[in-house]
Parts: structure tokens; C-alpha cells; sequence
């Protein structure tokens, strides 16, 4: 059933085969989607398998604050962050394996020296010998670093638990030394710690970011993995 708000209003809902939807201010028509006769081949299957994981990226990424201020909306005003991070992170991950580069941010970030991501029984640590040089910083403004990203978990020790699960982790804001050696332990617990310790396969992906007095983002990191 549609649902129409005054004379010349809105629509949204159900009239036959068309299905109407808002998103950002405008109404979307769209055909309403009937049940196929025909099993799935192996190519829509990976597919199906692709979006759903990309899905679960996009949704870990987005749900960090400090990741997503980075993705703010450019031009097209309807995208949301959630979908600009899908599209920049679709096809970048196989499924299978785990392998490949994903995008916490979408710029390309300052480098940075020596950089390491390694896996405990239920912790990350992040680490690199140096931030970078002295000159890439304004140590006026920026006074903090912390680290954030994702683990991109799969193949469960249980079986009823989900084959994807994407964790997010944010750690501690800690003084910034650009030229210092820097190593931050982020702790999992609760549910957390017990989804990181059911799957076989995991990759860690992270950034540095600095931030000012008010603890607002300056500037971010290349991205970079566990297993590089």
C-alpha cells in the first residue's frame, strides 16, 4: 500500500509493481522486485557474497567517529558516508582468502616509517618507528595521536555465528612525538573479545591520526595492514 501526504505531496510505499522511496529529499521509483524461477549461479553468489562483506566493512568503518568525519559527501548530496565508503571499498577485499588493500580514509594520508599491525590472543598492537618527519606536522595544532580501523574476521569456530563479522577499535589519545618509536595496545572485552577469538582468519586494517587540543582530526595515516 502507498502512502501519499497531501494532494501534491509525498509517496512512498507500494501501487502494483512500483515501489516508491525517499532518500535524500527526492523520491525513488523502482520496480518491485519478484521471485525468480531459476537457482542462483556461481557468479551471483559471489557477488551476493561480496556486497554482503563490503556491507560489513562500510558499516565497521562508518561506525568509528573519527573515521567517518573523513568521509564527508561530495556533489551528489543524496550519498550517504555509509555509501561512499561501500563504493570506494567494493572489490578490494576477496572473500575467500581475505586478501587485498582496503580504505579506512579516502585520501591517501602522510607515510609513515616502519609501520606494524599484529594480532594477539585477544589485543592488537599498532606500531611504527616514527610518525614521519617533524616537517610534515604543525605540533602547534597538533597535539594527540590515536590509532582506529577494523579486524575483517571469517571462518567461525562456531558454526551459528555469522562467516563475516567486521570489528572496529579506536585506542587511547596519547601525547604526539612525531619522531618517536610509538606501540598502542588496544584491549578486546566482553562480546568483542569473544567474536575476536572465534575466528580462524582475521586482517587488521588501522590508521594514525593526529588531533588538535579539542581532540577534533587534523590529519590521518596511509592505511595499513596486519601481514604486510
Amino acid at each position: 500500500m502507498a502512502t501519499v501526504t497531501g494532494l501534491f505531496g509525498t509517496i512512498s510505499g507500494k501501487v502494483g509493481n512500483v515501489v516508491y522511496r525517499k532518500r535524500g529529499g527526492k523520491t525513488i521509483v523502482a520496480l518491485r522486485p519478484c521471485k525468480r524461477s531459476t537457482p542462483k549461479n556461481q557468479n551471483e553468489i559471489e557477488r551476493e557474497i561480496q556486497f554482503g562483506l563490503t556491507g560489513r566493512i562500510s558499516k565497521g568503518i562508518n561506525s568509528i567517529e573519527i573515521l567517518k568525519s573523513f568521509w564527508r559527501p561530495v556533489g551528489v548530496k543524496s550519498q550517504s558516508r555509509y555509501n561512499i565508503i561501500f563504493k570506494n571499498n567494493y572489490g578490494l577485499m576477496r572473500a575467500d582468502n581475505l586478501s587485498g588493500n582496503l580504505k579506512m580514509t579516502p585520501g591517501q594520508g602522510f607515510e609513515i616509517i616502519n609501520p606494524g599491525l599484529y594480532q594477539g590472543e585477544g589485543n592488537l598492537v599498532v606500531e611504527c618507528k616514527a610518525l614521519g618527519n617533524r616537517s610534515d606536522f604543525d605540533t602547534v595544532v597538533e597535539k594527540y595521536v590515536t590509532a582506529a580501523g577494523i579486524v575483517v574476521m571469517k571462518d567461525p569456530v562456531i558454526i551459528s555465528t555469522p562467516e563475516f563479522v567486521v570489528l572496529p577499535f579506536q585506542s587511547k589519545k596519547y601525547l604526539f612525538y612525531p619522531n618517536d618509536y610509538m606501540s598502542l595496545n588496544i584491549e578486546f572485552t566482553g562480546n568483542d573479545l569473544f567474536m575476536f577469538g572465534n575466528y580462524r582468519i582475521k586482517k587488521a586494517f588501522a590508521i594514525f591520526i593526529t588531533m588538535d587540543e579539542e581532540e577534533r582530526p587534523v590529519q590521518h595515516s596511509i592505511t595499513f595492514s596486519s601481514g604486510e
